[in-house]
């Protein structure tokens, strides 16, 4: 029989040692029940990120993916276990930290328990890469070999090949060429990982380690010497991921008497070929198994937030929030509050006031919806100051409150507060001024097509039967809409012989066996590829008037399904 105090349920996760991108995996999710728990839902969700390393540490997310595991009902007292199957896309950069750049997957539980803190972990996942081709032959390198032969001292390294693997050998030969009997203070190797995110400014260099190979010694004149080099066993291979990247490059020095060092960087791959030992074990919680100190404990119980691997974590409505310390490397301690919600869709940013004394304020788009934001939200935040703002998430920080119980209590409380009154009127954001007397039209438009109004920017998110559609305007740095995009998914593929792209030149609609020309009629451009079909139009637009465009999308979606006519 439930009480009124409900427990919370241990969770554990068991996953495959490695997981490879493209490939299905399996995660074994156990809760234990001290008592039985009414829950709406057991979700798990694995995300993606590039980690930046720079003043302060910024996290891109590139992949997402979410398993209901179960819906809403009762957990008994006892042992549950769940199963899902999931799926890091293919072309996806394996698990990587380095210094300036951090590639983390993470698998995150979540038991969502009506009137009471959420069951909640997280979970580190190990993505390894899939390798290289190995080439038969590495080319010369030397560190004068653009410049015409002459005199002057020159290093050449040869490889047998510049793919290797953890904790295998590097093979080649060096040779000092026109070196003249010189005496060579030292020869040694280094391994840099070339890190490229466009958070850190671009490629950064950083050594991961160094050999010394030959001290002080006089060097016989082009004399080849063997070059052998045991790698580190936990390398990751090299990857290309949009704006980021890591590439791997052998750094080789001598160091002349009286001279100039000579130095030659060598681009290498890592082919970690087919890993052992990928048996199911038990993952680590992303911050260690280590409990949080007992002061943050007690600031959970008297704010109802969950401590949970070291942070506070609660939720407020559609409004997620967590808490955590971070070291910062220039700033020391402090504690961060990022408050996670839906989308607000207004180009929220942070506007830096110019004045070190002066709290920066909130920016968006449309200004007006920026500064209705910060007025619905000040009498909660205080004298907190805004850290960060995005469409989807606001973070506040404060330093030193982590080690004092009464200003973290007052630091939780703001924050719950802010969460609170922002779940209470996400909703009521008002339109943009550039579309403020369209509202009740775009609210006619949604009730007839049965979508959902994104009040921020006046967007269109429905569905039916084997597709979603939306309609979301583009818009320029004035808060002025430039193209209205009209965009439907079905769940089946599209044949690719009725793949198109087409710009409106002449007025007419591009030759194909497919009804386009209501699609086309007015329109900028249509797009027809494997995934969507996509309509642009130049500006605004009335949306009941498009209601007939949207009817004629879905139908062109149940003829490529096969449930209107025949598919051809």
């Amino acid at each position: 029989m439930l009480t009124w105090f409900k427990v919370r349920p241990e969770i554990e996760v068991y996953v495959p040692g490695s997981v490879r991108p493209g490939a299905p995996f399996h995660a074994r999710v156990v809760l234990r029940c001290a008592d039985a728990v009414p829950v709406q839902g057991v979700d798990v969700e694995v995300v993606g990120a590039f980690i930046s390393v720079g003043d302060a540490e910024v996290q891109d997310r590139f992949f997402r993916a979410v398993a209901r595991l179960r819906g809403e009902g009762e957990l008994d007292a006892g042992e549950h276990t769940f199963h899902a199957q999931i799926e890091v896309p293919a072309g996806s950069p394996p698990t990587y930290a380095g210094q300036r750049l951090r590639v983390e997957y993470t698998l995150k539980v979540a038991v969502d328990i009506p009137w009471w803190p959420d069951a909640r972990a997280r979970f580190h996942l190990q993505v390894v890469d899939v390798g290289h081709d190995r080439p038969a032959l590495s080319p010369l390198y030397a560190s004068r070999l653009a410049e015409p032969p002459g005199s002057a001292p020159h290093l050449e390294i040869s490889l047998r090949s510049d793919v290797v693997r953890p904790g295998g050998d590097l093979e080649g030969a060096i040779a000092l060429v026109h070196g003249g009997g010189r005496p060579i203070a030292g020869l040694s190797a280094a391994l840099i990982a070339a890190e490229r995110s466009p958070r850190v400014g671009g490629v950064a260099l950083s050594e991961v380690c160094r050999w010394t190979l030959v001290g002080a010694e006089a060097a016989a004149d082009a004399a080849p010497r063997p070059l052998r080099i045991r790698l580190p066993v936990d390398l990751t291979s090299g990857f290309e991921h949009g704006e980021y990247g890591l590439a791997w490059l052998l750094q080789v020095r001598l160091a002349l008497s009286w001279m100039r060092d000579l130095e030659v960087k060598i681009p290498i791959k890592v082919n970690r070929g087919e890993l052992v030992g990928d048996g199911e074990r038990r993952a680590a919680p992303a911050v260690g198994s280590e409990r949080q100190a007992l002061l943050w404990r007690e600031v959970a119980r008297e704010t109802g937030l969950q401590e949970q691997s070291g942070a506070l974590v609660g939720r407020v409505g559609g409004v997620s929030l967590q808490i955590a310390r971070e070291r910062r490397p220039r700033g020391g301690e402090v504690v961060v509050a990022a408050i996670d919600a839906p989308s607000l869709a207004i180009g929220l940013t942070l506007a830096d006031a110019g004045d070190e004394r002066a709290a920066p304020a909130l920016r968006s788009r449309d200004m007006s919806q920026a500064t209705w934001l910060e007025g619905q939200l000040q009498a909660a935040r205080g004298e907190l100051r805004w850290a960060a703002a995005s469409d989807d998430e606001l973070r506040l920080e404060v330093r030193d409150a982590g080690r004092d119980a009464r200003g973290l209590v007052a630091f939780a409380r703001a924050v719950l507060a802010v969460a609170r009154r922002l779940d209470e009127v996400r909703d009521q954001l008002p339109p943009p001024r550039a579309l403020a007397d369209r509202r009740p039209r775009w609210a006619e438009a949604a009730r007839r097509l049965g979508a959902r109004l994104r009040p921020g920017d006046l967007a269109l998110f429905g569905g039916g039967e084997g597709f979603t559609f939306s309609v979301i305007h583009e818009w320029d740095r004035r808060g002025e809409v430039l193209r209205t995009h009209l965009e439907l998914r079905p769940e089946v593929a599209i044949d690719e012989r009725h793949h198109l792209r087409w710009h409106n030149q002449g007025g007419e609609a591009p030759e194909s066996e497919l009804p386009l020309g209501a699609l086309c009629e007015g329109a900028w451009q249509l797009e027809i590829e494997r995934a969507a079909i996509r309509i642009v139009i130049v500006g605004d637009v009335d949306p009941v008037a498009e209601i007939g465009r949207i009817q004629a999308l879905q139908g062109l979606a149940g003829r490529l399904a096969g449930r209107l006519g025949l598919y051809r």
